[in-house]
């Protein structure tokens, strides 16, 4: 019992030291990122199914039971909720389509994701990689205490290493 009581305080310690602006900043951020991928899905939908009516409102309502699904399921079961109810709103639609809407989708994300990570790659590194130093260290949480000094795996250490440009 004692662990536990421990560790909720800790969980609240830690809470406390939270920066609630930019907690507000980032939750926002994802509704949008979230409205905006539901708009996409949206569209892919209907040019898969053209002179159908795919509504919005019932393509934000799967995707949101899916993502939240997916939080919990392992193995992506969410997406089979947003298949199951995109199913039952769109007139005349079939599994193998809408599967491939959403295959279509998360290729599209893939190839942004990549580009994105090319394009951080090739940025130039800034600062000296020393605590207090630039903001970027400070993001990855290299500021508290005793960070620095927990084993880390390899990746972690060369992306270190490369946001200080060492």
């Amino acid at each position: 019992m004692h662990v536990f009581l421990h560790a909720v305080g800790s969980f609240f310690a830690h809470l406390a030291a939270v920066d609630f602006a930019a907690l507000g900043i980032a939750c926002g951020l994802q509704a949008l990122r979230l409205t905006v991928r539901t708009a996409a899905w949206r569209n892919i939908i209907a040019a898969a199914y053209p002179g159908r009516r795919v509504r919005w409102l019932s393509v934000l309502g799967a995707y949101l039971g899916g993502v939240g699904l997916n939080a919990v399921v392992p193995a992506r079961g969410g997406d089979a909720l947003k298949l199951y109810l995109v199913k039952h709103r769109v007139s005349g639609s079939t599994y193998p389509t809408l599967a491939a809407t959403l295959v279509v989708e998360t290729l599209f994300d893939a190839l942004v994701g990549i580009a994105l990570l090319l394009w951080g790659a090739r940025l130039p590194a800034r600062g000296g990689g020393r605590v207090g130093e630039p903001k970027r260290t400070r993001v990855l949480g290299a500021h508290r205490p005793g960070l620095r000094d927990r084993p880390q795996p390899a990746l972690v250490r060369r992306a270190g290493r490369h946001l200080a440009g060492a």
